[in-house]
């Protein structure tokens, strides 16, 4: 649609849509990967919202066969993502453990990091300023819940320019903003960028080390359950600023 609007006849066509939806006498189902856009394009539209699962959701859908899988856990290295816990089921189905089944597929060419790789590459396409956006979202994932003056200082660009990146990312639903500090929609893709957005290959423990943390305890809030108590962000103290990035990016808008 975003594309299409720069044709001249076509600029309203989310509008021309819209309108050629509602005279339908039947009900239509919608999908799309942009719902931020989407309520942005269509308030009037009914939302069927895909959420993260819930821990009786999850628990709803194990196999009911032997191995059998502790939900809890699950919850966490899957971040409540449906499809991150399908691959997840099937590898501990195999028989390795979770922490294993965990660290084999976010390994290189593993289905955890193809996925995650695939959604970190789509959505800076989907964004503007494609070095820099990556740039921001390698900080956010070093360090969720900065704010804008943080990000400017590890940054080193205005706050103007900062500020048009984090609008493009939130509006391609990278990341989120609550109490005006930003973190990741999607857990997984932080820790991916974590691991192998950095430039150099991760080594076998790093990956193993954060799989322990994944399946061990909640170090990260899943995706959709970020505390959002109206203050609560605020009263974080911001940590200190670190030394201006000094990578060697190339930045192609």
């Amino acid at each position: 649609i975003r594309s299409l609007a720069y044709f001249e006849g076509l600029r309203q066509v989310d509008r021309l849509l819209a309108e050629a939806l509602a005279r339908r006498f039947q009900g239509t189902v919608l999908a799309t990967s942009f719902p931020t856009l989407a309520r942005k394009l269509w308030p009037d539209l009914a939302v069927l919202e895909a959420a993260p699962l819930t821990l009786d959701e999850l628990r709803a859908a194990l196999p009911k066969q032997p191995p059998d899988v502790d939900p809890t856990p699950l919850l966490r290295a899957s971040f409540g993502w449906a499809r991150y816990a399908r691959v997840l089921i099937e590898a501990v189905s195999r028989g390795p453990d979770l922490t294993t089944a965990w660290t084999q597929e976010m390994s290189p060419g593993g289905r955890l990091e193809s996925l995650c790789r695939h959604t970190h590459e789509s959505l800076l396409l989907r964004s503007r300023g494609y070095g820099m956006s990556k740039a921001v979202l390698a900080a956010v994932a070093e360090e969720e819940g900065l704010n804008l003056t943080a990000l400017v200082e590890r940054l080193g660009r205005t706050p103007g320019a900062i500020r048009d990146y984090l609008g493009w990312l939130l509006g391609v639903d990278a990341l989120t903003m609550v109490g005006k500090r930003y973190f990741y929609v999607d857990g997984m893709v932080r820790a991916w960028v974590c691991l192998h957005g950095r430039g150099t290959p991760p080594r076998p423990e790093e990956i193993r080390r954060l799989a322990e943390e994944m399946v061990g305890q909640n170090t990260t809030a899943p995706a959709g359950q970020i505390d959002s108590e109206p203050g609560r962000q605020d009263e974080m103290q911001v940590p200190p600023p670190r030394p201006v990035r000094r990578d060697s990016l190339v930045e192609i808008d």
